[in-house]
């Protein structure tokens, strides 16, 4: 990815073969960490993936979707930021741009739902195929994320006493993380956490 504007650095006090000592470096392509790196990763892959056939949903930008020339649809990618989750109909083309897609972002690992009994993991998800059906929960986050909150008992506080900061702290967390999980995939939950957020601003 192309960086915007000149960058220079100091190479790393660990000798860079080729490169003599006291050389000053120029970065051509966008760094991890830099601001506008998210942004020309986002360029890069979108203009990519367009070049391909896709095109973004009119849902989310970060939804792109490809279609057959009879106007049915032939691939969906989600896109958050260097995750990609792609679903095609099988066809010889759409296993040939799977084919450029991994030449061309060789990055991490490359998993086929279909082929993991358990499902795989897509940002806090668990995505799994039963037969013709996409099956999406989030047991793993909510047991490695959501726990109880323990308020220790005192005889001399009342139920209507304000939080203390530490523990008003713990329950914006803790209906953060309800709200992450009603707003995908426990909906029956929705309602109780609406109402535990109209109380984040002085819980009692």
């Amino acid at each position: 990815v192309e960086t915007k504007g000149r960058l220079f650095l100091n190479p790393p006090k660990r000798p860079l073969e080729g490169v003599p000592e006291g050389s000053l470096l120029e970065v051509i392509k966008s760094v991890y960490g830099l601001l506008d790196a998210p942004r020309a990763w986002w360029e890069e892959v979108t203009k990519f993936l367009r070049s391909l056939g896709f095109q973004h949903s009119r849902m989310d930008v970060a939804y792109l979707v490809r279609y057959r020339e009879d106007g049915s649809l032939s691939a969906m990618i989600v896109l958050h930021v260097d995750d990609m989750m792609i679903a095609h109909d099988g066809s010889t083309t759409c296993k040939q741009m799977m084919t450029k897609i991994r030449n061309t972002y060789p990055m991490g690992e490359w998993t086929d739902v279909a082929s993991q009994e358990a499902g795989v993991q897509y940002t806090g998800r668990t995505v799994s195929l039963d037969g013709s059906k996409i099956k999406l929960s989030q047991t793993d986050f909510i047991h490695g994320r959501m726990d109880e909150l323990k308020i220790p008992r005192d005889k001399n506080r009342k139920h209507t006493d304000l939080c203390t900061p530490v523990e008003h702290a713990e329950f914006r967390s803790g209906v953060g993380n309800l709200h992450w999980v009603t707003s995908q995939t426990r909906v029956d939950h929705a309602v109780n956490t609406s109402k535990l957020q109209k109380r984040q601003h002085a819980p009692t």
